[in-house]
């Protein structure tokens, strides 16, 4: 099956930034923890947070949910503890919604959701839950 969806990943301090556009297939998801987990085990030394935007159709197909709730525990016994999402003009946005409050529901982790690319507000989150950014850097 050809791998579906498109993200890109930076590594900012201990919070790791991920910006992606769906849908997102099993191969997808597969192919995207392949990539991150290079940075994460840079960071498994220490706790640390992801910022997740995602953007237009980026619901997960069930397989897709499946293989995200997997590497989701994976990413909690390597240390990731809390979870800001940016959901940026998304189709679906219920669905995808509770696809998310599933999987972070299910692995206990910190999580909160933002709309609109509020970067500022899901910043100040991962602030109080102890993860600081650079506000000077630029984000899209």
């Amino acid at each position: 099956m050809k791998s579906h969806g498109i993200y890109t990943i930076e590594l900012r301090d201990r919070i790791l930034y991920v910006d992606a556009t769906g849908p997102f297939n099993e191969d997808a998801v597969k192919e995207y923890q392949k990539d991150l987990t290079a940075y994460i085990k840079k960071l498994s030394q220490h706790s640390w947070a992801l910022c997740a935007v995602f953007r237009n159709e980026s619901l997960f197909t069930p397989d897709a949910e499946e293989e995200m709730m997997a590497v989701t525990l994976w990413r909690k016994k390597m240390g990731m503890k809390a979870v800001a999402v940016i959901f940026n003009d998304i189709k679906g946005l219920n669905i995808l919604k509770a696809q998310m409050e599933r999987i972070y529901n299910t692995a206990d982790i910190h999580h909160a959701f933002f709309y609109d690319s509020d970067f500022s507000r899901a910043f100040s989150w991962l602030s109080k839950m102890g993860y600081d950014i650079d506000s000077k850097i630029p984000y899209p």
